[in-house]
């Protein structure tokens, strides 16, 4: 073997080791970030978790005669916060929204998303609750409602 095709064969090999290095460098980071998503997963369920342990552990008998607008605020303020720090990546937000006409009262949504520097699909979880479904809320209808 001469001097250029010993030069030839490692410019290609120093090529292909480079290259093969390279994608091992994006399968590691790409590794990495998923499972850091996992654990900001990991963590939302687990709030989500506590806080419908904590709607459900409310005394029914001393919220439902108060009505369903005071209901949801009792439901808002046992998930006001978390019990548990989350990722500073991970923003919680609680709401008190208006049903469709189709329901009446109010729904109580909490909702997560994760600030993540890596590119894809932003991770969201939300839940909805209603005060009628943890019998937090015994409004009659009257019989000349539709």
């Amino acid at each position: 073997m001469n001097l250029p095709e010993a030069m030839v064969a490692a410019t290609i090999f120093s090529i292909s080791a480079v290259s093969s290095l390279q994608v091992w460098n994006g399968s590691a980071a790409w590794s990495q970030s998923s499972q850091r998503q996992q654990d900001w997963l990991v963590q939302i369920d687990a709030d989500l978790q506590r806080s419908e342990g904590r709607l459900r552990r409310l005394d029914a008998d001393l919220i439902a005669p108060a009505g369903c607008e005071n209901a949801i605020r009792a439901m808002a303020q046992a998930v006001a916060s978390p019990e548990v720090a989350l990722a500073p990546q991970i923003t919680r937000r609680l709401e008190i929204l208006p049903v469709s006409s189709v329901l009446p009262g109010q729904m109580l949504v909490l909702s997560y998303g994760v600030n993540s520097p890596s590119p894809g699909s932003p991770l969201i979880r939300q839940r909805q609750w209603s005060a009628q479904a943890f019998g937090l809320c015994r409004q009659l209808v009257s019989a000349d409602q539709p």
